[in-house]
């Protein structure tokens, strides 16, 4: 997000991630409880952009918890948006739409990898769909569209794709 947006819209964007965070939660992971408290202590103290920013610290303190799914935390780190492991890894890099990560639709949402555009889960974090796609958008009706030889193309202050080839996927079960 850029600096200027104010933490009243970083805390409404951070609690709705924990929102989404909260209601998804179904099964147990955190196989070293140690690792992942470490993880979320270096996170609370050293990596928050706001100290006042109850919300950002809300949604770290869910990360890595055994009864939440999602296997990773977003944050923001040295300016940029990451996805990180309990160990503090990268597993893949965030997609950015708009000034944030993408939101997700139908269930998915735009992951990158090496350059190419693949889909994870948002209950888990788990890729289901390959990053191997130039160009992708969001599921809609179950389908979403993606693109081999894509080109960036400007449109005033945003941008569209054109692609040699479209495809169409399907919504995984």
């Amino acid at each position: 997000m850029p600096e200027n947006i104010g933490i009243l819209q970083r805390c409404l964007y951070l609690t709705g991630l924990l929102l989404v965070a909260s209601f998804t939660r179904s099964f147990a992971k955190d196989d070293n409880p140690q690792t992942a408290a470490k993880a979320r202590a270096f996170l609370l103290e050293d990596h928050l952009y706001s100290e006042d920013s109850q919300a950002e610290c809300a949604m770290i303190e869910q990360c890595f918890q055994r009864d939440n799914p999602f296997q990773y935390c977003l944050v923001l780190l040295n300016g940029r948006w990451q996805y990180l492991d309990e160990n503090l890894e990268v597993p893949y890099d965030v997609f950015m739409f708009d000034n944030g990560p993408d939101e997700a639709s139908e269930g998915f949402y735009r992951i990158k990898q090496n350059g190419k555009i693949g889909f994870a889960d948002v209950t888990t974090g788990k890729i289901v769909i390959p990053a191997i796609y130039e160009c992708a958008h969001p599921f809609k009706d179950g389908i979403a569209k993606v693109g081999l030889k894509c080109r960036s193309m400007p449109d005033r202050e945003h941008f569209y794709w054109d692609a040699e080839e479209w495809l169409l996927l399907n919504k995984p079960e």
